[in-house]
């Protein structure tokens, strides 16, 4: 072969090497997306309570050390259920754990109590999955139980899915 064929072939060489390469640096673009939305964070969210109690809003903080699992806090904006009879009541805060199951879907159980002066007499068990619909945010389907401590009755149940706002820095205004 001659200089000018090896030029040739050197060249649509290049050419092949250059075209194989841009589709796969698109891709690479797609998975670094994936990897900058983490579940980390806090997020906001509100939900309707069940029998008319009406809405809860949900300060939820979600920690890890990648993307893989970690724990998580929420704290529970909603009207107290029975003010006029136990204006002592309340829920707690409520705890869980988180591991991912999927491209951007985490599977989560967490447990808060409902304390009467002083008495944890219910607890409040949830599961759920939340999916990461962009960076800022996310959607989370739960499932629950309601168990009486004192006699083991259990009342399960679950929540519509709902949409949870990240807060990010400089919030310019309150998230609802």
């Amino acid at each position: 072969m001659n200089s000018k064929g090896i030029h040739k072939l050197m060249s649509l060489v290049c050419v092949l090497v250059l075209a194989l390469s841009i589709p796969s640096m698109v891709v690479a673009d797609d998975d670094d997306d994936d990897r900058r939305c983490k579940l980390q964070g806090t997020w906001i969210y509100s939900y309707e309570l069940p029998y008319g109690m009406g809405i809860a809003r949900v300060s939820m903080t979600i920690n890890g050390t990648g993307d893989n699992s970690g724990t998580m806090e929420w704290d529970f904006i909603a009207p107290s259920s029975h003010p006029e009879v136990c204006p002592s009541c309340y829920w707690t805060s409520s705890r869980g754990v988180w591991e991912k199951s999927g491209p951007k879907t985490y599977d989560f159980t967490a447990q808060s109590f409902y304390v009467e002066n002083g008495v944890a007499t219910i607890a409040f068990l949830s599961e759920g999955t939340i999916t990461l619909m962009e960076c800022s945010t996310a959607e989370i389907y739960l499932e629950y139980k309601i168990v009486v401590l004192e006699t083991g009755n259990i009342w399960p149940g679950s929540y519509q899915p709902a949409v949870m706002q990240r807060l990010l820095l400089h919030q310019p205004l309150p998230i609802e």
